[in-house]
């Protein structure tokens, strides 16, 4: 699942429970909207393969500002 942190604008992809940003330690985070996850999608696209860190789970994504 895609997530947002709302204090940072930090966009990352969990494949376990997630509670805080880990970017930021903040614990405001939603899902993902669909306007953010197309967001992941482009970079995917632009940028390639990303990197994955199996021991977290974590894909990193910094969202562009609004």
């Amino acid at each position: 699942m895609i997530y947002h942190c709302n204090a940072c604008r930090f966009n990352f992809e969990r494949f376990s429970a997630v509670s805080a940003c880990p970017d930021c330690g903040k614990q405001d985070i939603r899902e993902a909207n669909a306007a953010e996850k197309a967001e992941v999608m482009r970079y995917r696209k632009e940028f390639g393969p990303v990197t994955r860190f199996y021991t977290t789970g974590l894909i990193r994504w910094k969202s562009r500002g609004r």
